[in-house]
């Protein structure tokens, strides 16, 4: 009977988890592609760490990432501009980024693309 009670408490709350998470948009540039990224939430604060790779044999280096934290009306509630560190030679290597902003709520977004 406890084992039943468990699995209905399981399943009954696995929605709501479900509804919580955050959307990741990745708008790709030039010779570059932008990694899946980590995110980490600590209350209204969401932390965004994430990987920018070299795909190109002559792209221009990347210097910075934008990370939107957009809710879901559609309006930007935070900004972030990060640098990215450790992009290496012009064949190949990837540039590490790290960005914190406002929780975008429910339903919302993070929108993560290259900026000059």
């Amino acid at each position: 009977m406890k084992r039943l009670c468990l699995v209905f408490m399981i399943a009954t709350a696995a929605p709501a988890f479900a509804h919580d998470a955050l959307r990741v948009e990745r708008v790709q540039g030039p010779g570059f592609t932008i990694r899946t990224p980590e995110i980490a939430r600590a209350g209204e604060t969401v932390s965004v760490r994430g990987a920018v790779c070299r795909r190109a044999f002559a792209a221009a280096q990347p210097r910075f990432v934008r990370v939107d934290f957009v809710t879901a009306e559609g309006q930007v509630r935070n900004s972030a501009l990060a640098p990215v560190r450790g992009v290496h030679g012009y064949r190949g290597g990837c540039g590490f980024y790290a960005a914190e902003g406002a929780s975008p709520g429910i339903g919302g977004a993070i929108l993560i693309g290259l900026a000059d």
